[in-house]
């Protein structure tokens, strides 16, 4: 699906989608849990979290689709269980890292395949540990069949390539009848999704230790249900609007957010209210206004990979050099993007460079419009409609149906804020 925007100002109220990283883990939990739970999230849900939804119901579970936007999911029964699950991924590399060790926990054997840019994505990391540990792989990289048991003990996982290893890992571990403990052999990236598992993990009476660069899982824990959860808007999906109303024309306002969330991409917002846009809470809504002159952006983002686009489309609107860090390992996502960015900006006449871990962009107010490859990554096509309202001509971006990865109704909620696109 090809996508032409027209140039014009955003401005209006949406609601958030339903945190993708919390709906994942949710889904997981109740999964797993003593009794059915009720998880609120408004529909219609992305690709990836219907992915998470078909591993569960692999497994066991019975997932129903009821009132109010309240999904009612039953916990895994044997009896329901298929004795040699085949599990085909698509592109979902949370649904994937997280299946893993709970396969080898719950079954005695499974399949897996997935898509072409996940199968590219690393997971050796965390099938070395699982194979130091009980389990076997039929190959080292997608597609393969995975079989024995995982056993409880001292797991060793870095945490520079992906936070998702630490996650699986957590959410399986309790399970065993032994205690274990994870050991990060480097820095921990995107550590508030780490933070996010712990929290989800918690709400379903099961505990973790944190200390240093080590978490303390003690053996033999019961997921116990809480009755109904709801899940909280999606900062990730919803920031290329937030930037858009930094870069003027009207306030963009969302529902749904919270303020004080441990999401990580919830940082955007002291971002943008450095860089002088106007940023304001309350009501059940969070608002971005622009209008003035806005500052250079420079910020750390190894926590926060998937804000990094609608940031640097963002940088193109303010005069002066703008500077992100820790970009090096956007390598590992649906496409290369910070070269995917690059690609973008430079398509659009702006002006960019990356050298190392380091992205800069120099910013002159306006870009030109132009056809943008989306890469097949959600963020790029969604961070390139952000970009259309500061072009003087139309932009195109191939391959738009990417979004409904994370944000089936993007396009909708675009033109809801008055945006103009329709499809080629």
């Amino acid at each position: 699906m090809d996508v032409r925007i027209s140039p014009a100002p955003l401005s209006g109220i949406i609601t958030a989608p339903p945190s993708k990283s919390y709906s994942h883990r949710a889904i997981l939990c109740a999964a797993l849990s003593d009794r059915p739970t009720g998880i609120r999230m408004r529909a219609p849900l992305c690709g990836d979290i219907l992915e998470t939804m078909d591993a569960a119901k692999l497994l066991g579970a019975e997932i129903r689709h009821g009132k109010n936007d309240v999904f009612e999911i039953s916990p895994m029964e044997k009896g329901r269980r298929e004795s040699f699950p085949v599990f085909d991924i698509k592109e979902s590399g949370t649904t994937l890292r997280f299946l893993l060790p709970l396969c080898a926990v719950l079954l005695k054997g499974a399949r897996f395949s997935a898509g072409k840019a996940l199968s590219r994505r690393p997971i050796l990391p965390l099938v070395s540990e699982m194979e130091r540990h009980g389990c076997a792989f039929s190959s080292k990289s997608l597609p393969f069949d995975i079989s024995g048991s995982l056993s409880s003990g001292r797991f060793r996982i870095p945490g520079d390539v992906s936070s998702q290893f630490v996650s699986a890992l957590l959410l399986a571990l309790p399970l065993l009848s032994g205690d274990s403990v994870i050991e990060l052999t480097s820095d921990l990236v995107s550590a508030p999704y780490v933070g996010m598992t712990v929290d989800m993990m918690k709400k379903f009476g099961v505990s973790v230790r944190c200390e240093n660069h080590a978490f303390f899982i003690p053996g033999s824990q019961k997921y116990i249900s809480p009755g109904v959860i709801d899940i909280e808007g999606d900062f990730s999906g919803v920031s290329p609007f937030l930037v858009s109303g930094a870069m003027g024309g009207g306030d963009v306002s969302v529902r749904a957010l919270s303020p004080r969330s441990i999401q990580g991409d919830g940082r955007i917002l002291g971002i943008l209210g450095a860089c002088e846009a106007t940023v304001s809470s309350g009501d059940g809504l969070v608002s971005v206004k622009g209008g003035g002159a806005l500052s250079p952006i420079r910020a750390d983002l190894s926590d926060t990979p998937d804000i990094f686009p609608c940031l640097a489309v963002l940088s193109c609107a303010i005069s002066g050099e703008s500077a992100f860090y820790g970009v090096g390992r956007l390598k590992y996502k649906e496409s290369d993007r910070a070269l995917s960015t690059m690609a973008m900006i430079r398509a659009l006449s702006g002006n960019c460079r990356m050298e190392d871990d380091a992205f800069f962009v120099s910013g002159g107010g306006k870009l030109s419009g132009g056809i943008i490859d989306s890469a097949g990554d959600h963020r790029i096509a969604m961070a390139a409609a952000a970009a259309s309202s500061i072009c003087e001509n139309d932009v195109i971006i191939k391959g738009a149906q990417c979004v409904f990865k994370s944000y089936p109704d993007f396009f909708k909620d675009f033109k809801l804020l008055g945006g103009e696109c329709d499809v080629l």
